[in-house]
């Protein structure tokens, strides 16, 4: 099971690959946007355009040390445009991948998030991967939605799982419930 730095969903219309510099403006301009930081949490401590710049050099554009813990810009394959990103934690030991994505302000309405839950899910699939989670909090309604339109099934309330709003890892305070959504290779 090993991951390549980049994913030609173009079935989807995604295109997963590592962050650009041409990227960081709509980094900068997301990573600020209040329905983002509302529902993610980790994101970059400094939302200026030298600290993302630092981050797409640093971290962002590199492969993760953890070869269990993928990160991935996604972007439209035909224009390179980000349209947001997204991250594929697994636990080789039971063959399970938990996502986590973000969507661009600007794309939200277009079925973006749908075709990433999509396209990761079957992604995890092809790699070997039997078990496709979602940890989603309970006031989050679109991407519950959202998990349904793919093919999640809510499993379970997870009490005090996701660390608060724009916290990042190792943060207690304002910790919040989440529901548990998954989706096996035997559903497709």
């Amino acid at each position: 099971m090993d991951f390549p730095t980049a994913y030609d969903a173009s079935a989807d219309g995604l295109l997963l690959r590592p962050y650009r510099v041409a990227d960081v403006p709509s980094l900068v301009t997301n990573g600020r946007d209040p329905e983002t930081r509302a529902f993610m949490a980790g994101t970059p401590a400094d939302l200026t355009t030298k600290g993302m710049l630092e981050w797409v050099r640093e971290i962002g554009s590199r492969p993760s040390p953890d070869p269990d813990r993928l990160s991935y810009a996604v972007a439209d394959p035909a224009t390179d445009e980000l349209l947001g990103g997204a991250v594929i934690h697994v636990t080789r030991r039971r063959d399970v991948a938990e996502l986590s994505f973000w969507v661009c302000e600007d794309v939200r309405d277009r079925g973006v998030g749908t075709r990433v839950a999509r396209a990761l899910s079957e992604f995890c699939f092809s790699q070997g991967i039997h078990r496709v989670e979602l940890v989603i909090r309970a006031d989050d309604i679109p991407s519950q939605h959202l998990a349904k339109a793919v093919g999640f099934q809510r499993e379970a309330q997870l009490r005090e799982v996701l660390p608060g709003s724009g916290a990042g890892f190792g943060a207690n305070s304002g910790r919040q419930d989440g529901e548990l959504w998954a989706r096996l290779r035997t559903d497709a």
